[in-house]
Parts: C-alpha cells; sequence; structure tokens
C-alpha cells in the first residue's frame, strides 16, 4: 500500500476484460441473429417514377409449408400503378419466377384499388405504396429457397412508362423469424377484400338491364352494419364504366348501377376465364 492507495494484481484486471470481452461475443452473437430481420428484402429496383422490390414476412425460409412475401412500391407524387383489372386503360404488374430454386408456385393478392379518371378515363390503381401480398410455396419445405422474381409493370401520371426488372432475394434454412416487412405485409392483406363466410358483405343478384349503349349492371348487396360499398367488374368481354355513386339503399340492401359496354373481342391482358 502507498499513500492510501491499493495496487490491485495485473492478473485481476485481466480476468475482467476477459469476462467483458465474453459478454461482447455473446451481445454481437445475439444481435447479429436479430439482424437477419432486416436483410429479408430484394434490392430497390429505383427508377424516375418510384422504386419496387420484394420483402418476406420471415428471414429465412422458415419450417412452414409456406412463405409471406411482398411486392412493394413506392410511387413519387402524382404516379400510379394498377389493379388486376385496371379499367379503360394500363395493364397491372405481373411477375414471373422463371429461375427460382426450391419454388413450387405463388399466389399474389390485390388489395382494394383507388379510382382514377382522367380524361373520360376510368382505372383502378393505386399511388404512393402498395404492397401486394404474396403466398409462395417452397418445393421441399424446411430447405432454403432462392427466389428470382421478373417484374414488369407500367407506372402512368400524365404519361406512361413501362418498367421490367428482376428481383432477387435468398431466404436460408433456419427457425422461424419475423422481420419488419411482417407488419408492411400483414397490413396490406387487411385490405385484400375477404370472400366467401369471411366477407361481410353479399351479392344477392346481378343482372343486365336494357341493351346496347343503354345497358346498365343492376348488383344487389346485402350486409350488416354501417358499410358503404363500392363494386369493381371484371372480365374478359366487359367493361364497366361507374364509380359506385349510383346507389340505392333499403335497410340492409343497396343497389349498385353503372353503364356496361360490351367490347368485341377478347383484351390480351385479362385472364380467359371471366372473373367474379
Amino acid at each position: 500500500m502507498s499513500g492510501g492507495r491499493v495496487n490491485k494484481p495485473v492478473g485481476d484486471y485481466m480476468t475482467v476484460l476477459q469476462r467483458l470481452s465474453a459478454l461482447c461475443v455473446v451481445l454481437v452473437i445475439i444481435f447479429g441473429a436479430n439482424g437477419l430481420a432486416v436483410a429479408a428484402a430484394s434490392d430497390w429496383f429505383e427508377h424516375e417514377q418510384g422504386a419496387v422490390r420484394l420483402i418476406s414476412a420471415g428471414a429465412t425460409a422458415g419450417s412452414g409449408e409456406k412463405i409471406a412475401l411482398g411486392l412493394e412500391f413506392r410511387m413519387k407524387p402524382g404516379w400510379k400503378i394498377y389493379w388486376r383489372t385496371p379499367g379503360d386503360a394500363g395493364f397491372p404488374p405481373q411477375m414471373n419466377w422463371a429461375g427460382s430454386q426450391n419454388f413450387g408456385g405463388a399466389k399474389m393478392a390485390w388489395p382494394a384499388p383507388h379510382r382514377f379518371s382522367v380524361l373520360d378515363m376510368e382505372t383502378l390503381g393505386y399511388q404512393e405504396q402498395v404492397v401486394f401480398p404474396i403466398e409462395a410455396q417452397p418445393s421441399k419445405p424446411g430447405e432454403g429457397v432462392n427466389l428470382r422474381a421478373k417484374v414488369t409493370f407500367l407506372t402512368c401520371d400524365d404519361i406512361c412508362v413501362p418498367h421490367e426488372t428482376t428481383l432477387a432475394l435468398d431466404l436460408p434454412a433456419g427457425p422461424d423469424i419475423n422481420t419488419p416487412e411482417a407488419s408492411a405485409i400483414e397490413t396490406w392483406r387487411a385490405r385484400v377484400p375477404p370472400t366467401g363466410r369471411d366477407a361481410p358483405l353479399a351479392i344477392e343478384k346481378a343482372e343486365l338491364a336494357g341493351e346496347g349503349a343503354s345497358a346498365t349492371l343492376v348488383v344487389r348487396i346485402s350486409g350488416k352494419g354501417r358499410w358503404r360499398p363500392d363494386v369493381f367488374v371484371e372480365g374478359p368481354w366487359i367493361t364497366v364504366s361507374g364509380t359506385g355513386d349510383n346507389q340505392s339503399r333499403r335497410r340492409e340492401r343497396r343497389r349498385f348501377s353503372a353503364s356496361v359496354f360490351l367490347r368485341p373481342k377478347p383484351d390480351p391482358r385479362l385472364p380467359e376465364k371471366p372473373c367474379a
């Protein structure tokens, strides 16, 4: 002891440093594992009108038979992309998964769109941001998945600009780990109109009234609670013009009507089978 100061052996300091080093290693491993959640997205494909990328709700392929993905678009002000049936103009985003490995197929869902009216043309689509939820199925559940998605889409404002890119996302085998993107995928999945028994509304009847240029589609809808429905009609030989404002209400039922125009031949952008 000298001057009231206690001199501790150098070995004690070394022991403390070794313990701190071990603690740092543990923290790095823990935070590194959590860091996997940030990496479950492809690079952004950026263009003058916005950007698009492929995201995953899981940082790995997980243990299930399905993988929750999302196709995320961000558009600059004024620009939009289109719904699966775009209306009087445009075409919807399309995906080709050729080149993917351990991939058994995928199904993309479509959140409810907005209506746009420009130069007497009515279209359906999205502005600012949208995430299309995708349910992918690996050929061998539990093993890693390599995704390659060729995306073709059209973005429009005063003019329309087509784009095409290939997005790459590799999900390694491993335990289920959620990512921050999982919340965005679920948020937009909740905006997909439900069908069947899960739907709060039901179509009681749909029929055409009149002929030729005066033909009108009349849809009777029923449901409970407070609601204001809109109707989106799909089909390869039919165009429907209407904003959903032409409605009449009676108790828990509503009547929607809109003008109908029959196309002389199928639109090659749309499926051969009529859609409900």
